[in-house]
């Protein structure tokens, strides 16, 4: 099931699939990432394209089939791990087309906060595990502080237009 909807109407979310198996290893990575560009969480970003590793091949065939109903590429992506006292700052996406959100793994329903830039709103998607958000770049979004260690873990993803 898939649908655009507020308060963003090029929003766009949908399930998709994540094995155990893809669950466990994006786990063991992140526990064990030691080049983390940020210090308000773990990340592979800069350091890692995660969708690259052969283990992630079914679920990238997924998002690759998602962008590509939308004229879309798939560019950089990156996983993240928030433990308690993590967040991200308020931020977006430079020189990208649409960005995306995987829910992967977590106890906590915290999830991305979206800025509407017209009026200041600011919408919060739950955290659903095997959830995928797809947005435009320019939208500021953040993760506020993490009040326990929940094992909130993320793929995001970066794309450009499909020529």
């Amino acid at each position: 099931m898939s649908n655009e909807y507020w308060p963003f109407p090029k929003f766009f979310k949908t399930n998709i699939v994540i094995s155990e198996k893809e669950k466990q290893q994006i786990k063991f990575l992140l526990y064990n990432f030691e080049d983390s560009v940020d210090l308000s969480q773990i990340t592979t970003f800069r350091s890692l394209n995660v969708l690259d590793l052969p283990v992630f091949d079914e679920l990238k065939k997924q998002i690759t089939q998602i962008l590509d109903e939308r004229g879309l590429a798939l560019d950089n992506h990156w996983a993240q791990l928030y433990r308690k006292n993590q967040y991200h700052d308020p931020h977006q996406h430079n020189g990208s087309w649409w960005s995306g959100i995987i829910y992967v793994d977590g106890n906590g329903s915290d999830g991305t906060r979206f800025i509407d830039s017209y009026t200041g709103t600011t919408y919060e998607e739950k955290f659903e595990k095997n959830k995928l958000i797809l947005f435009p770049s320019s939208v500021i979004h953040y993760v506020k502080n993490q009040n326990e260690d929940n094992g909130r873990i993320v793929i995001a993803f970066n794309t450009t237009e499909r020529e």
